[in-house]
């Protein structure tokens, strides 16, 4: 049982972004992305950037 196909990349990924990108999926197309490279792209993405958009970001420096 294969997992579930997300996309298609238009190029061939690297062999190390393949490992990542295809996890789950059955085949030998190594253009098609897998739901769960499109989860850890989108955590990577937004890990940073939505703390600072709902307000909740820490002080960078400690308050003596």
């Amino acid at each position: 049982m294969g997992g579930i196909i997300c996309g298609r990349l238009p190029f061939e990924p690297y062999a190390w972004v393949t490992g990542m990108s295809h996890r789950g999926l059955s085949g030998d197309d190594n253009q098609l992305v897998s739901l769960t490279f499109i989860l850890i792209l989108s955590n990577m993405a937004f890990r940073g950037i939505l703390p600072k958009l709902l307000g909740v970001d820490p002080p960078r420096l400690p308050i003596e």
